[in-house]
């Protein structure tokens, strides 16, 4: 039997044929040929042949004897619908320069550290001090002159230090963005290179459960991790919701192509939890995190004089090698940050809506040197830094042109050196206070749109360095004015 094409007599390949009583299917060979065996003679069955762009072929056989059957197939012209493709411009009103990871992204860099992550946005880089100490460079710019933002709470630890790394978690993440341009003015005086903003994903409102867990593993270092989320809306209490969520990471020496890097372990567990109750009249979030890190430091780079590092930098393999170990030795770091927020939003109808935002802080850092004397235990560098904050932002709808933010900031920074150390304090001990207000407003028309902040802040800071806490200088006193100015122009809906 053969199957070719009606009007032009081509073999049609790969049609499908169907024999319904008898329940066989095939198909057409490269020459239009096929065949079915095992047909009963006199039996009455039906032909349905089927190929793309022809019309249906049905026809009724009754069998007598071996049979050659030539089916022609006419081509069916096939005639769609239009669709029509509606495009909307999605008017954001912003001039803020934000470029985001958004979760999916997010998830195949987890493993690292947050400096590292941050490489995929366009003009951040890191400021790497060995395989797992990274800070985020914002245009050749990094530390005291940029802002990283957690949860809407600003970091607050002992950034001064080139290998002093962000304290965060990276698996508490749903969003990062990183913002430049006019809008920064609203962060702080210090947002010079830019801002990072870390936020977590939205506590859920809905009743049901969620969660998830996540493995990552690298050759390198032998690191593993593992971080676990649970999430619950509640069915008792509408509008209330909650999640815990922990990681934990360790990682061994890690090596170099040609050789290994002694004492570069890491260790870290960290755990977060929220609570939240959404209501008609108000929104509140208490959220509070642990971040607790224990880094290596390269071995053969704790260089004590001129001619060791001159030495060093002529080596071709560091001086000090031993096998692979998890084991942590000096010297080393150790950082505990703990975070607690209180956040309160008070929708306003159509007067826009008020966000009250509390927030506290507790950084320790200790840094490990190789010592004489049985002093490896005690740390060469002990601070604490107790940090407070509040944030009171009064946002205004867009009334006619304009639209807008008010808002004041107080924060309140207590640095401690704790006894014992042996070591005269690197950095002092030093209180200060911060007050702050600030204004962003937006006049938008159609095509273009131009957007002002003024912001005013005023410090004062007292300086102590012994036990006793005697003042060693007179108090500083610092006031600042900053302002931007940006504009938009639309050429088109298409630009």
């Amino acid at each position: 039997m053969v199957v070719d094409e009606e009007d032009h007599e081509e073999s049609l390949p790969f049609a499908a044929l169907y024999i319904r009583e008898a329940d066989m299917v095939t198909t057409t060979e490269d020459d239009g040929s096929f065949a079915f065996r095992g047909l009963c003679p006199g039996v009455k069955y039906h032909l349905e042949v089927h190929f793309v762009g022809h019309v249906e072929f049905h026809e009724d056989l009754v069998l007598t004897r071996d049979t050659v059957l030539e089916i022609r197939m006419r081509a069916d012209d096939v005639v769609l619908d239009e669709i029509e493709v509606v495009g909307t411009r999605v008017q954001e009103h912003t001039l803020e320069q934000a470029t985001r990871l958004e979760a999916t992204e997010l998830r195949q860099t987890r493993n690292q550290a947050l400096g590292k992550m941050l490489e995929g946005i366009n003009g951040v880089r890191s400021l790497q001090s060995g395989p797992s100490v990274f800070k985020p460079v914002i245009h050749g710019l990094h530390s005291n002159r940029i802002l990283i933002y957690q949860n809407d709470i600003r970091l607050e630890g002992q950034q001064w230090g080139t290998e002093h790394a962000p304290e965060i978690d990276p698996f508490q993440a749903e969003r990062v963005a990183v913002l430049k341009g006019a809008p920064a003015v609203r962060y702080g005086a210090e947002a010079i290179g830019g801002v990072v903003v870390i936020d977590p994903p939205a506590l859920p409102e809905e009743e049901g459960w969620a969660g998830e867990v996540n493995l990552n593993g690298s050759t390198n270092g032998r690191m593993g991790s593992v971080a676990t989320q649970l999430e619950h809306g509640s069915a008792l209490v509408k509008g209330l919701g909650w999640r815990v969520q922990g990681s934990l990471k360790r990682a061994g020496d890690f090596h170099a192509p040609e050789y290994g890097l002694a004492n570069t372990g890491v260790r870290e567990a960290n755990v977060s939890g929220a609570v939240g109750m959404t209501r008609t009249a108000w929104k509140g979030e208490l959220f509070a995190s642990h971040f607790s890190s224990n880094n290596g430091i390269l071995r053969s780079a704790h260089i004590g004089n001129l001619t060791d590092l001159n030495l060093a930098l002529a080596a071709d393999t560091p001086f000090f090698q031993q096998p692979f170990t998890y084991e942590i030795l000096n010297p080393q770091q150790r950082i505990n940050h703990t975070l607690a927020k209180l956040d309160i939003e008070l929708p306003m109808a159509d007067w826009g809506g008020l966000d009250i935002i509390y927030g506290f802080q507790r950084n320790a850092r200790q840094e490990f040197d190789v010592r004489r004397g049985g002093r490896d235990t005690i740390p060469a560098l002990d601070l604490s830094l107790f940090t407070n904050t509040l944030d009171i932002h009064y946002h205004h709808p867009l009334r006619g042109r304009w639209k807008g933010t008010v808002g004041i900031t107080g924060m309140s920074k207590a640095n401690r050196n704790e006894p014992g150390t042996g070591v005269s304090p690197l950095i002092p001990a030093y209180r200060l206070g911060r007050g702050s207000v600030f204004a962003m407003e937006q006049y938008i028309q159609d095509t273009w749109e131009v957007e002002a902040g003024a912001r005013y802040d005023v410090q004062g800071q007292t300086v102590t360095c012994n036990v006793r806490g005697d003042l060693i200088t007179s108090p500083f006193f610092f006031q600042n004015v900053s302002a931007t100015v940006g504009g938009l122009y639309k050429f088109s809906e298409q630009v």
